[in-house]
């Protein structure tokens, strides 16, 4: 039997189900699955893993100004999760040296996808990264567009960077 408190648990199956002493579980605010309202304290939904893919377009025009387009697919246990409801997005440059520079915080959400624009004269740098996550939890994506950066961004670089920022 799969028991989750806070959110998700594992016991043994011959266990008693005592989740405090015969079983592990991670705080809620811990998880790599989120729960939505009221399935903080209930049986596990599934065994396939919540997956989230994001991407992130940019489109400059001939007035000097950036349109970006972060499009977050998440799927929780085979089912679309509702990206809308969950989610929030931010734009952010970053330098070479690895600093980060907020450019729009929490874009708008319209037809399916999140999206933002900006004049390219605020802009420190051509180097982007959409960050994506649930508030209220430790879970985040992003995703990184470098087509007119001066540097070639790593994305396991930026992933242990992201990390180390409060």
């Amino acid at each position: 039997a799969v028991v989750s408190t806070q959110s998700t648990g594992k016991c043994e199956e011959d266990s008693s189900g005592d989740i405090y002493t015969e079983c592990t579980y991670s705080e809620y605010q811990y998880t790599s699955v989120p729960c939505e309202d009221r399935q903080q304290l209930a049986l596990e939904c599934g065994e396939e893993a919540f997956s989230v893919t994001p991407s992130l377009t940019i489109k400059t025009n001939a007035r000097d100004r950036t349109r970006f387009k972060c499009e977050v697919d998440a799927v929780r246990y085979g089912v679309e999760f509702d990206v809308k409801s969950n989610f929030e997005a931010m734009l952010l440059t970053r330098s070479e040296e690895g600093s980060y520079h907020l450019v729009e915080n929490l874009l708008r959400f319209r037809k399916g996808k999140f999206f933002g624009k900006v004049d390219n004269s605020d802009l420190p740098n051509r180097c982007f990264l959409c960050l994506a996550g649930i508030p209220d939890t430790s879970f985040y994506t992003f995703a990184i567009n470098g087509d007119d950066c001066d540097y070639s961004m790593d994305y396991n670089t930026i992933a242990t960077e992201l990390l180390e920022l409060d």
